[in-house]
């Protein structure tokens, strides 16, 4: 799956009116729909041979799913904390 369609997929979700709407609500899902494709960040800037190596490892496993998702919500937890903090509505 290219990284448009995950980022595609990832607005739609948050577009579909399911559930409690907040101001970050379509922002999370497309930054959470991309997380699995972190892994380009140490992989794509080497080489060809190392993207190959490392594309589709960890970050694409069930594991990683769950290590993923459980950081982005500690991510967005601490932030509507500090923006709580703040005296943002």
């Amino acid at each position: 799956m290219e990284n448009v369609c995950h980022t595609l997929a990832g607005f739609a979700l948050g577009r579909s009116g399911r559930g409690p709407r907040t101001p970050l609500l379509t922002t999370a899902f497309v930054v959470g729909a991309n997380l699995p494709d972190v892994d380009l960040a140490w992989s794509s800037f080497r080489s060809v041979l190392v993207y190959y190596h490392y594309h589709r490892g960890f970050t694409h496993s069930i594991a990683g799913f769950f290590v993923l998702t459980f950081l982005w919500w500690l991510t967005l937890l601490a932030f509507d904390r500090f923006r709580l903090s703040r005296g943002a509505p």
